[in-house]
């Protein structure tokens, strides 16, 4: 038997392969003929036993009756053998070369990050990316440093309220919660917050394990938050809701646009997990320093605190979106953080004590002192405050110590313990200014080729390295009341008393912070003017400040609120000083409102001082700043103050007089709503002075508001 047509059915095959494959071979610009249909025939169905026995008695028969001695039937065979490995070869080869061919049409990644543009729909979105903390503990660390909430030092005590109402937050049935955890800096929030989440990451929700940790919003895009799909339960700490504001640092003058930003992604959220009935249960646990904040214009007046501007918007009922978000917050109100119970700083001084012994053999005891100590430290009796005092008392220094003194203390340990050993000089301590002030960690280039600084500073938790670039980072001064005390007193002290960082050169820095970190530079004096009031150096510091508009406005916006600390402070010429260095604001439309604000609070810090005609002067001069809807309210506002404080001191003309002129500053509802605040304080001075009659004409003339 000839094998002549074994060769040709093979190569019939190859082709009819090929044909059978024409959707591949279109798109490889290879021309085919189509392929001719065999005419349909109908079979009785065959069973695969029955075809494989057909195939092996073929092969048998087929094989047994070849002719081996014709030297044709063995070159037959071969050609037979190679036509088969092409037959088995072909698709593989056609296929590898298609991907190839693919694969060098296919465009770059964008900006080289080996990623593509889009990702196909049959694979999963990437996850959310957390940190359970931005920095690494450092097992051997010392100073401040070691006292950072994720070292976990001391031990974490007391909270168990605040503990067990996170965790019962992030157990109920809803899809989407939130809630504000607020406190005065210095407090724990963040210990708490990191608490929670270290919790609730060894354990699982509904067979998957949690995902819990500090995001960064600034690193998310809103276009990733509407494509993204949680795959397990994620507990999200926000930490500073304030800070990030400033997505992309492209603020305007007005961080509405930022304050916008936050707000679209939280009502977004909120919306995508009811209509989607998510699986996975999301929480953002928002930080933040305080809840409420007081009305610039409110004369001391504590009824008159009103919530944080992005609180009130959060928790707007304006649309079916805002009910829904405001719907989500977790039992409707923040989570105040209070004082801890003496006996929880009781413990937190003696770990410390322990602590810092030295090696000593025998534990030096608390002070029985200790609380009322802190409490002439710190009124508030803040977590952050027990942990200094009780490191300036384990070194032996002296009994019942000043604030002054134990923050002076934290900053020399921090000298003895980190920085001297890392070989600081002026060079460092000013990038640990601007890294502080910007809280951004700054490329350190002096010490790249200097292999032993770099490595004791990350012994010592200083910095970091960059591990594409190899670059070393020096990171901001934690926490952050001990980092705004380092700023305001230049670094500390030398053995001489002279300051590490002069006045000038602290002047360059943050003149350099106000023009490349603008918001970040506001965020930083906003606590330094909570934390430091009256510190004098807060005071010149704050003069420093660049030409560009968007650093003036937001220099404005800080001016305002520290005229208000200041005359509650009752520092009367630190808040003139302040309020006349506005007088050279320029370079956006809202300037004067500010300017109208702050003599509010500047009139307030006469008027509560008793210096009424002062308060009257500035009350006065508010006349010439514009006729703008906001600039009259403000004057409004500061009508109502100044006729408590006419009224207080028995002079009801006065105070009649400046009532009568707040019907010219227009009809809004607003100011109708202020003209009646006035009457009920006009009504309650002739009261005061037995004038009925006076009383029953204002309270009858409040019909027609």
């Amino acid at each position: 038997m000839n094998a002549i047509p074994l060769l040709l059915a093979a190569n019939t095959l190859c082709l009819c392969d090929l044909a059978a494959g024409t959707a591949y071979a279109a798109q490889t610009d290879v021309s085919l003929p189509p392929a001719v249909p065999e005419p349909a025939t109908t079979q009785a169905p065959v069973s695969l036993g029955e075809t494989a026995d057909g195939c092996i008695d073929w092969i048998v028969t087929f094989f047994s009756g070849l002719n081996y001695s014709d030297p044709s039937t063995i070159f037959g065979l071969i050609g037979s053998a190679a036509a088969l490995c092409v037959i088995i070869a072909a698709p593989f080869k056609v296929a590898d070369w298609w991907k190839k061919r693919r694969a060098s049409k296919r465009p770059p990644p964008p900006n080289g990050s080996g990623q593509n543009e889009i990702l196909p729909a049959t694979e999963p979105a990437p996850k959310l990316k957390l940190v359970l903390t931005n920095r690494s503990a450092v097992p051997g660390a010392q100073g401040i440093y070691s006292y950072l909430y994720f070292n976990e030092k001391p031990r974490f005590v007391g909270r168990d309220a605040a503990i067990n109402a996170l965790m019962e937050m992030a157990h109920a049935h809803e899809p989407f919660m939130w809630r504000l955890l607020c406190g005065p800096g210095g407090t724990g929030k963040s210990r708490l917050a990191f608490e929670v989440c270290k919790r609730l990451s060894g354990t699982t929700l509904n067979g998957s394990p949690w995902q819990t940790g500090f995001l960064d919003l600034a690193k998310t895009q809103f276009d990733f938050w509407q494509n993204w799909q949680p795959q397990q339960p994620h507990f999200l700490v926000l930490d500073y809701v304030s800070d990030h504001f400033a997505l992309g640092h492209d603020a305007e003058p007005d961080s509405k646009k930022q304050r916008h930003n936050f707000l679209a992604i939280m009502r977004l959220l909120a919306d995508r997990a009811s209509s989607q009935n998510w699986q996975h249960p999301v929480r953002f646990l928002l930080v933040e320093r305080e809840y409420l904040q007081k009305n610039p214009v409110s004369a001391g007046d504590e009824s008159k605190l009103h919530p944080v501007v992005w609180y009130k918007e959060i928790m707007a009922k304006t649309d079916r979106e805002g009910l829904q978000l405001a719907t989500c917050c977790h039992t409707g109100t923040p989570l105040e953080l209070t004082k801890l119970t003496d006996d929880d700083l009781l413990k937190i001084g003696q770990e410390v004590m322990d602590n810092e012994a030295e090696g000593d053999a025998e534990r030096k005891p608390l002070p029985a002192s200790f609380i009322n100590d802190l409490k002439k430290v710190d009124p508030k009796k803040r977590a952050l405050f027990a942990i200094m005092l009780a490191s300036y008392l384990a070194k032996g220094l002296g009994d019942s110590p000043t604030r002054q003194e134990v923050l002076d203390h934290a900053l020399k340990l921090e000298h003895r313990k980190s920085w001297k050993s890392a070989n600081f000089k002026t060079e460092e301590y000013k990038k640990l200014v601007r890294a502080t002030i910007t809280k951004t960690p700054q490329n350190h280039e002096h010490c790249d080729n200097d292999t032993a600084m770099r490595g004791s500073m990350i012994n010592h938790g200083l910095g970091f390295i960059d591990e594409v670039t190899n670059d070393f980072y020096l990171c901001p001064l934690e926490p952050d009341l001990v980092g705004e005390y380092f700023v305001l007193e230049g670094g500390g002290r030398h053995g001489d008393g002279t300051r590490r960082v002069t006045n000038s050169e602290l002047e360059a820095e943050i003149a350099w912070c106000w023009k490349n970190k603008p918001f970040e530079t506001t965020v930083f004096f906003a606590r330094c003017i909570q934390d430091f009031t009256t510190h004098k150096m807060l005071l010149h510091l704050f003069h420093t400040t660049s030409k560009s508009p968007l650093a003036r406005w937001f220099w404005g916006k800080l001016a305002v609120n520290y005229i208000g600390r200041l005359g509650d402070a009752g520092d009367l010429a630190s808040a003139r000083a302040v309020f006349d260095a506005m007088v050279d604001l320029e370079g956006s439309e809202e300037i004067p409102t500010l300017r109208a604000e702050a003599s509010a609070n500047l009139m307030n810090a006469y008027g509560n001082s008793g210096n009424i005609d002062s308060a009257r002067d500035v009350f006065d001069a508010m006349a010439n700043l514009g006729e703008s809807e906001a600039i009259r309210t403000t004057r409004a506002k500061a009508s109502v103050n100044l006729i408590v404080y006419y009224g207080n001191s028995g002079d009801i003309d006065s105070a009649r007089d400046v009532f009568d002129a707040m019907a010219s500053l227009g009809d809004s509802e607003e100011i109708r709503t202020e003209r009646a605040t006035a009457s009920v304080n006009l009504i309650s001075a002739y009261d005061n002075s037995d004038d009925i009659d006076s009383a029953r004409d204002v309270f009858d003339a409040m019909v027609d508001l």
